[in-house]
């Protein structure tokens, strides 16, 4: 997997328009550059992170906690890093809520995690993310692992 990384110099380029599934053009100033999204990026290797955990809650209140506006889907997709990865390297979050009566199961799929970091990775979001809602909720820990 190729990951973008800040360019270091220049104004930020941006994106006109795609050109085909390996080339972007970017507007620099008044030329176009077509640029192969195959040269952009750090090549690392990287691992996809699956978890699931039910809270004691409607999916509305949960959702709440990740967002402040009202939104019709109940899917959040983010970019995100932990802050001992490599600089300008962002995993892709996706935290999908799914409504079970009385509960809700949080499912998180992260991808691009990279390797060297997956279990510390699991651990970050169970610990620090899923334990701190629960405090937030006011609910006591179940493991559902």
């Amino acid at each position: 997997m190729i990951l973008p990384t800040k360019t270091s110099a220049g104004p930020e380029p941006v994106v006109k328009k795609k050109l085909s599934e390996n080339n972007v053009q970017f507007a620099l100033q008044d030329s176009v550059i077509p640029v192969s999204l195959d040269t952009i990026g750090v090549k690392i290797p990287t691992v996809k992170i699956l978890l699931k955990e039910t809270f004691d809650s409607p999916v509305e209140e949960l959702y709440s906690i990740f967002i402040t506006k009202e939104l019709p889907s109940q899917r959040i997709v983010m970019k995100w890093r932990c802050r001992n990865w490599p600089h300008e390297h962002y995993a892709t979050v996706a935290l999908n809520f799914k409504d079970q009566a009385t509960q809700t199961e949080l499912q998180l799929e992260c991808k691009g995690v990279p390797v060297c970091h997956e279990d510390s990775t699991r651990q970050c979001w169970q610990k620090q993310h899923f334990e701190e809602i629960r405090v937030l909720l006011q609910q006591p820990k179940v493991n559902t692992e």
